[in-house]
C-alpha cells in the first residue's frame, strides 16, 4: 500500500540530481516497483493489519514524512500515522 500523492520531487537516479519539471505519484510508483496489487493507503483499515513495515531509504523520509526537510521536528503523513 502507498499514499496516493505526488512525490516531493523526482530524482534522476543516473546522476542523482532532481529531475526538474517532472512529477510522479507515490501510489503509481509503488505499483510499478512492486509489480503487483497495490492499494491506496487511504482505503486501508489499520484494524485489518497486525503491523506495518516501512522500508528504509530516503523515499520514506521524503514521502511518508517530512523528515528529509524538517529533521527531528518532522511530522508523519496522516494516513501512515493511523497505523501507529
Amino acid at each position: 500500500m502507498a499514499p496516493n500523492m505526488e512525490q516531493l520531487h523526482v530524482i534522476n537516479n543516473l546522476n542523482g540530481e532532481v529531475a526538474e519539471g517532472e512529477s510522479r505519484n507515490v501510489l503509481v510508483e509503488a505499483a510499478r516497483l512492486a509489480r503487483g496489487a497495490i492499494i491506496d493507503l487511504a482505503t486501508a483499515n489499520p484494524d485489518d493489519y497486525a503491523g506495518l513495515i516501512i522500508p528504509g531509504g530516503f523515499g520514506a523520509a521524503k514521502n511518508l514524512s517530512d523528515f528529509a526537510v524538517n529533521g527531528a521536528q518532522c511530522s508523519v503523513n496522516k494516513q501512515v500515522k493511523l497505523f501507529a
